[in-house]
């Protein structure tokens, strides 16, 4: 199954959490879409994330874009803290997530993997 960057939904349940991006933008015309993400009503602050995402325990894996690119990052549920685990690519697209591995793509043909 390829995973795209513009092929996800807006909300979601995620253990027990109301989970949605809001405000998503195309990055370029046929491009990643980014946005904010409000966790039970409360929006994490001054960052912006794309998808899909990919629910571990109580974490959500999900890229975070800024200005340098994209980048694997967390958020967990029940704190809304945040965590970046990679440095920049021009995309993330994660494919699975366990406790020893995050894989994700860096490329919409889905054929460049990272581990």
């Amino acid at each position: 199954m390829t995973i795209y960057p513009i092929d996800f939904r807006e909300s979601y349940s995620f253990a027990g959490h109301d989970f949605k991006y809001t405000r998503l933008n195309e990055l370029c015309q046929g491009g990643p879409e980014v946005g904010h993400v409000v966790i039970d009503n409360v929006e994490i602050p001054k960052l912006r994330f794309g998808g899909p995402p990919v629910l571990f325990g109580t974490l959500v894996f999900l890229p975070n874009y800024d200005k340098g690119g994209f980048r694997v990052a967390s958020i967990d549920l029940n704190t809304r803290k945040t965590k970046v685990y990679t440095k920049h690519y021009p995309l993330v697209l994660i494919r699975s997530v366990d406790s020893a591995h995050i894989e994700f793509f860096i490329d919409l043909s889905n054929s460049e993997m990272v581990t």
